[in-house]
């Protein structure tokens, strides 16, 4: 089923006044929970990609871009965030990921995603996560760099500075368990 057709029924069943995408997160947050995350999917591998022109400092550069984008973005966001379901929206951004998808605002929020999974969830960092978080967040900013020369104000710099606490925190707690190894042995 494609997301339009999807996105309809909700509205159809919610009756919303707001059509906006945060207002249907909202409802589905609400009343459906994660029960129509086969459906997203499903309909991600068919949402139609486009490469669309950003125009960034002084060139044109192409991005490749969900129609649906906004909407899964607020969702996967939604799910990470609101309810904790980070396994879902881990699912969501990978799915869009794998589609062809590379704005800067999806690999952020998927890096970002990570990261909060490992700080919040599990209170341990898990090295392949963080390297795919770092891969992301990176290319995010990379892609910031190239749109505007006030890169550092957009939220990939932002969540570089807090990758970069996570880091040394893993690094700190590493070294530590070394000194008690050494200090106990």
């Amino acid at each position: 089923m494609k997301l339009n057709e999807i996105l309809e029924k909700i509205l159809t069943e919610a009756r919303l006044d707001d059509r906006s995408d945060i207002a249907i997160v909202k409802w589905i947050i609400k009343n459906r929970g994660k029960e129509d995350l086969p459906l997203y999917l499903s309909a991600i591998q068919e949402d139609e990609l486009r490469t669309v022109p950003h125009q960034g400092t002084g060139k044109q550069i192409l991005v490749n871009q969900l129609e649906h984008s906004g909407f899964i973005i607020i969702l996967a966001n939604s799910y990470a965030n609101a309810k904790g379901w980070f396994k879902e929206a881990i699912e969501l951004f990978e799915a869009m990921k794998a589609r062809g998808c590379n704005e800067s605002t999806m690999l952020n929020d998927y890096g970002a995603a990570l990261l909060n999974q490992m700080m919040i969830a599990e209170r341990k960092v898990d090295k392949n996560r963080l390297d795919l978080a770092r891969k992301l967040i990176f290319e995010a900013f990379e892609f910031d760099q190239k749109v505007s020369k006030d890169s550092y104000i957009y939220p990939a710099y932002k969540n570089l500075c807090y990758l970069r606490d996570i880091e040394d925190k893993h690094f700190w707690n590493m070294s530590e368990i070394i000194i008690l190894q050494i200090t106990t042995s």
